[in-house]
């Protein structure tokens, strides 16, 4: 009675947290990916504009 005391009513709310948490690590690692993303677009569209060149498309996509 006790098992399935268990598994009725504790494995269900144990998935859903396995579900919330891998949710949690994949918009997290989502997040830093389109951060770092959007600081190498920063990077490189810096150093163009210290080269010389127009930053015009940069200020278009919103990154400078």
């Amino acid at each position: 009675m006790n098992l399935f005391f268990l598994l009725f009513f504790f494995l269900p709310y144990f998935f859903l947290f396995l579900l919330f948490l891998s949710f949690f690590l994949f918009f997290n690692f989502l997040f830093f990916f389109s951060f770092s993303f959007s600081f190498f677009f920063f990077l490189h569209s810096f150093t163009f504009h210290l080269g010389g060149y127009s930053h015009s498309g940069a200020v278009k996509l919103g990154i400078l």
